[in-house]
């Protein structure tokens, strides 16, 4: 007995493979597109401890010494050699003196761009590094602008990797004095300033839009 054609077509086997043909570009299509993906470069958070930080008020004729302590956030270069950083930051200064009439404390932040060396793994896990910035930002209400120096070394948590990552210790460098038209009240001076810069760095990655 011949099977009519009708017959074939309405088989569930059939029409299952009819349709697996029909879907098959449809998924293949699916399978190569890739989701469209952003890079985000690595990054350092860091707390900022400026050491012997001085506020020069010129009224009262007085040198006071702050108590100053800050956060920051900065994009690292993402290889060895130079490249291109950039911070933001915030600190506070708390200064207390009868004589110059203050108690009290004032802010000062502020966007840090600039570059920086950061030299080859050694066998120690170990990376040195060097960057040279420029600091815009408000103090006490005015703006400022100063060059920062930083020196210091970066302890790799994964040696793997050709990025920066882990703990982050260096010293800054301040150049200038900077004018605060309201440093706890008063308008001073911040005196140029050097510090340490504690962070951890963390490496690049892809992220999906």
């Amino acid at each position: 007995m011949t099977t009519k054609p009708s017959a074939t077509l309405n088989r569930p086997a059939f029409r299952a493979l009819i349709l697996l043909l029909t879907l098959c570009p449809a998924l293949s299509y699916a399978a190569a597109k890739k989701p469209e993906q952003t890079w985000e470069p690595s990054g350092e958070t860091y707390l900022l401890l400026p050491v012997g930080q001085d506020v020069r008020y010129a009224a009262s004729n007085r040198t006071v010494s702050a108590d100053a302590w800050g956060l920051g956030y900065r994009l690292l270069g993402s290889r060895e050699g130079v490249s291109r950083t950039a911070a933001l930051q915030i600190q506070r200064l708390t200064v207390s003196d009868t004589a110059a009439g203050v108690d009290g404390g004032f802010y000062m932040a502020a966007i840090q761009a600039g570059g920086e060396f950061i030299s080859p793994l050694s066998a120690n896990n170990l990376r040195f590094t060097l960057s040279a910035m420029g600091e815009f930002g408000l103090a006490g209400g005015d703006l400022y602008m100063a060059p920062v120096l930083t020196i210091g070394g970066l302890y790799q948590v994964k040696s793997e990797y050709d990025q920066p990552s882990g703990l982050h210790l260096s010293l800054f460098y301040r150049l200038t004095e900077i004018t605060a038209g309201d440093a706890a009240g008063k308008s001073g001076k911040v005196k140029p300033v050097l510090g340490l810069r504690l962070g951890f760095a963390f490496p690049g990655f892809w992220l999906n839009k």
